[in-house]
């Protein structure tokens, strides 16, 4: 119950964060430890951890260095907003980011430009075993937490009154022309298993 009243409260407050700055702002700029990054203001996920600590994922990039060669070359399949995309392109040769949320893609090509990256490829699909279309929820309050549909229906994916989109979805093994990476990172919500089903020449 507690959980549920803080969710609501979060996905209120980012409401009104973003209606008191106007319906033209859509990100904020925010100065961190890995980067300068683009947020939207409604976010309380990850957006929220950058705009108040400038920083959200270091302990997590210290974990991967340790396993990503200088000349390197990494798959970030849900790469959000680019907060690890943006500093592991600093320490390897070339990323590959791929993205299902749209909003989340506009902002991640934005901070690419923020930080001069020039290394990293970003893709628009949703990792998927086979080529459909995929029926997405648009996450408001913590756009990391965007998913394909769950199939049960849970307070947890829809306090925020996400809304339900079609977003393209593919194999991966179909999409990249180079199957070569030293590091595969994932973070799909659960959609894991059909992303790994559609990159076994990956794999």
């Amino acid at each position: 119950m507690i959980r549920r009243f803080k969710l609501a409260c979060e996905a209120v407050a980012g409401a009104l964060w973003k209606r008191l700055l106007g319906s033209h702002v859509q990100a904020v700029l925010v100065d961190t430890d890995e980067g300068l990054f683009a947020v939207d203001p409604e976010d309380f996920g990850i957006g929220r951890r950058l705009r108040y600590r400038g920083a959200c994922r270091s302990e997590e990039l210290q974990r991967l260095g340790e396993y990503l060669p200088d000349d390197g070359e990494v798959l970030i399949v849900g790469a959000h907003i680019g907060t690890l995309a943006v500093p592991i392109s600093r320490a390897c040769r070339r990323v590959v980011a791929v993205e299902a949320n749209p909003r989340s893609v506009d902002l991640l090509k934005m901070n690419l430009v923020l930080n001069d990256v020039s290394n990293c490829r970003v893709i628009h699909t949703a990792a998927n075993d086979r080529h459909d279309p995929i029926e997405f929820l648009l996450s408001r309050a913590n756009s990391g937490g965007s998913k394909r549909v769950p199939q049960v229906r849970s307070f947890l994916y829809y306090y925020d009154k996400p809304e339900t989109i079609s977003v393209p979805g593919a194999p991966l093994d179909d999409v990249l022309e180079r199957h070569d990476f030293d590091l595969i990172v994932m973070d799909i919500e659960g959609s894991e298993v059909f992303a790994l089903r559609g990159m076994q020449d990956i794999l």
